[in-house]
């Protein structure tokens, strides 16, 4: 069998596994879906490369001195050395016997070993098909015990996520455990911070009378929705994570990409943007997510310009981050199989579980859930939230109101935080099962 690898110049970074890239100045080429290095084939064959162009030479001196006889036994000698030879080399395209022990770093890259950890037989191609197959889960079905890794489009391609209650997604990475939310479609991985020690608390926002504060940032006033959105002030939360960012994080950075986060704001069918709703002005997350029998995730930001959060850098998104750093999405929470309040112990039922399940407590989302008129008359935003390790929950819930009660998370209530950040598609790990005990190991240079 004859493995044939095409030569390319350049490759974008997001297309790692379909030709080439360059790490630690080394260049690696795609064989058959396994990323080697072609130093690697030449000193294996170097002697081959040596003899063949050792005949060539002596061919030629033997034609040149008209010793046509000799020349033709070297060049047919030399012949005989070509199939050999091009095992190590050729510039436009390299084949190779498949039988060829080869050096590889494809099961050193982060994200695709998650996704090869999900085959049957463990490589990434096969994974790959296997997720995809799978179609997506029942999001009505609050019962499902749905497991794995599962398939859906993100503003970048398609972007593989983890649901259920998983217990290998866990990573080690600048001296915290995270797990990972997802591989996103660009081949960088998002995680969730799940270190036990919690070292931010904050509210959404301290203020909750306008509905300009379900804003990760928002307008200094709230006359019309442009102005209430427009991302010109921070959130308090917003503040309290980019200081947790630059005490922890900072140096890191070259580890860290820049994806979107999406603190989507746009209102959900049929709702009219309005600082006094005669009852509550509801979002589009609300619409996705909440605990009707029509629920529809979703991973792309329907306004991706306004309410997806990335910095100046990003080739998408509305760059208004100073740090690459955020939040999940209610969205996210969802497909991870987080489930509404119908789960908890007040209903009585068990319903399936999810690995952002923990002790950690009450967290945000950066997901709006509605603003809201009260019986007497004051006025306050809703976030969705993650509440675990509830005296009445038997299960990872959405956070409804303080206590976990049916009233939406009021946003200005102090919770632990759980950032979000996403790890370039070049990470690679080189320890680890990715269980809590046994993470996957990211290195990192101080």
């Amino acid at each position: 069998m004859i493995i044939t690898i095409t030569y390319s110049k350049e490759v974008p970074t997001n297309k790692l596994h379909d030709g080439k890239f360059k790490e630690n100045n080394l260049m690696y080429l795609s064989v058959n879906d396994n990323l080697i290095n072609p130093k690697t084939i030449i000193q294996k064959y170097s002697i081959n490369i040596m003899l063949l162009i050792i005949t060539g030479l002596i061919a030629f001196y033997l034609l040149k001195t008209k010793n046509i006889k000799n020349s033709l036994k070297i060049f047919m000698f030399g012949l005989l050395l070509i199939p050999i030879a091009t095992k190590a080399f050729d510039i436009i395209r390299l084949t190779i016997h498949s039988n060829v022990e080869i050096d590889t770093i494809s099961d050193k890259l982060l994200y695709r070993k998650l996704i090869s950890n999900e085959a049957s037989n463990k490589t990434y191609k096969t994974g790959i098909s296997e997720i995809t197959t799978k179609g997506n889960p029942n999001f009505d079905d609050y019962w499902t015990n749905d497991k794995g890794m599962y398939a859906m489009a993100d503003d970048y391609g398609t972007s593989y996520y983890y649901r259920g209650d998983v217990k290998n997604n866990w990573v080690s990475f600048a001296g915290f455990l995270w797990q990972v939310i997802r591989v996103n479609g660009d081949n960088s991985v998002r995680l969730i911070y799940s270190d036990n020690e919690i070292s931010i608390y904050s509210p959404f926002n301290s203020n909750n009378d306008s509905p300009k504060y379900i804003g990760y940032m928002f307008g200094d006033t709230d006359a019309t929705e442009d102005e209430a959105f427009i991302n010109k002030n921070d959130s308090t939360i917003k503040k309290a994570i980019d200081n947790w960012y630059v005490a922890n994080l900072s140096k890191y950075s070259s580890y860290i990409s820049d994806e979107v986060f999406c603190n989507d704001r746009t209102l959900a069918s049929g709702e009219v943007f309005s600082t006094s709703p005669q009852d509550s002005m509801k979002f589009a997350t609300y619409a996705r997510n909440n605990y009707s029998d029509n629920q529809k995730p979703q991973l792309t930001c329907p306004n991706i310009s306004r309410d997806g959060f990335t910095t100046k850098n990003a080739s998408i998104g509305n760059k208004a981050l100073t740090y690459p750093i955020g939040l999940i999405t209610a969205d996210e929470a969802n497909l991870a199989n987080v489930r509404n309040y119908y789960c908890s112990g007040d209903y009585n039922q068990t319903c399936g579980s999810s690995y952002l399940s923990n002790s950690i407590g009450a967290t945000f989302t950066m997901s709006p859930f509605s603003y809201t008129t009260t019986w007497y008359g004051s006025s306050e935003i809703n976030m969705f939230g993650i509440l675990t390790g509830g005296s009445d929950e038997t299960d990872l819930d959405w956070m409804w109101g303080d206590t976990g009660a049916d009233n939406p998370e009021k946003s200005n209530i102090r919770t632990s935080i759980r950032p979000s950040i996403n790890l370039k598609n070049t990470i690679q790990t080189t320890d680890g099962s990715g269980t809590k005990e046994d993470p996957y190991i990211i290195l990192a240079n101080d």
